[in-house]
């Protein structure tokens, strides 16, 4: 394949912080503070007009159980507004920005069922 053939023009990518990248980096610390005892993990999918990105806590001794905590659906091209559904509540949240769902997605992972449900599996994960 020689780049004469290339009808593209030059792409120019720059840095920037996706809602999934961010959803993806509380994951991290989630499976840290925990020590691998429990993982999380961030499961994108699709609907027809959006792209969706699963906050899930899997158990990995509890043969795999998986949590999801919440979910997050934007456009492909314009991020926001996006949308987050808490789960199992099923309350939506629209958030204008990224400072809007930073904080929104803090009081979603610190719901008091949430961390409840964090804890439970992880005391029944070591045991």
């Amino acid at each position: 394949m020689s780049d004469e053939n290339n009808l593209w023009n030059p792409l120019e990518f720059e840095s920037v912080t996706t809602p999934k990248a961010i959803l993806s980096e509380q994951a991290s610390y989630l499976t840290k503070m925990t020590k691998n005892v429990l993982r999380a993990r961030i499961r994108a999918g699709t609907n027809p007009k959006n792209l969706v990105f699963n906050f899930e806590i899997i158990a990995p001794s509890l043969n795999n159980y998986v949590l999801v905590v919440c979910s997050v659906s934007h456009d492909l091209v314009k991020w926001y507004p996006l949308t987050l559904v808490s789960h199992p509540s099923g309350e939506i949240i629209k958030c204008e920005d990224e400072a809007e769902f930073i904080n929104k997605l803090k009081e979603e992972l610190n719901r008091k069922d949430v961390i409840e449900a964090i804890k439970s599996l992880f005391a029944q994960s070591r045991s």
